[in-house]
């Protein structure tokens, strides 16, 4: 599973999510891939700035797109927001395994997500010819 097939269920995401943010997010399913898309999206990341439900259908309209450079940015946003509740370091380089040990213990599905964030940074680097990053990334995986 990659964060591009990542269902963004209860069972991975339990904080509650305004309707006008999931009618958003519907809406801007339903119209891509026109223009508008990606103006319901960042509306949708205004109003949920920290939701990760957003940060996937975000993630998903540019990397579908082949923005590479914005889906990276907006991996990088589900890392840190996964990471900030159980203690991951801002850069994924400084992550040890007694880390990803703790969080795994005290949230599971977090560290899940925040793992599948980072190989779908190495999956970015791997399009984008960056090889030593994405060898970087997947050895820390």
């Amino acid at each position: 599973m990659d964060l591009l097939d990542f269902d963004a269920g209860p069972l991975y995401f339990d904080d509650p999510i305004a309707p006008e943010v999931t009618a958003l997010i519907n809406e801007a399913s339903n119209l891509y891939p026109e223009p508008e898309t990606e103006a319901l999206l960042l509306r949708a990341e205004e109003l949920a700035p920290h939701h990760l439900e957003v940060i996937v259908a975000l993630y998903r309209y540019y990397f579908y797109q082949n923005r590479l450079d914005a889906a990276d940015v907006i991996a990088d946003k589900a890392l840190a927001i996964s990471g900030e509740g159980i203690g991951y370091p801002a850069d994924w380089r400084e992550l040890t395994v007694e880390q990803v040990k703790s969080g795994l213990e005290s949230a599971a599905t977090a560290a899940r997500f925040w793992l599948l964030s980072l190989k779908a940074k190495a999956v970015l680097a791997l399009r984008q010819q960056r090889i030593a990053d994405a060898l970087a990334m997947l050895g820390k995986l």
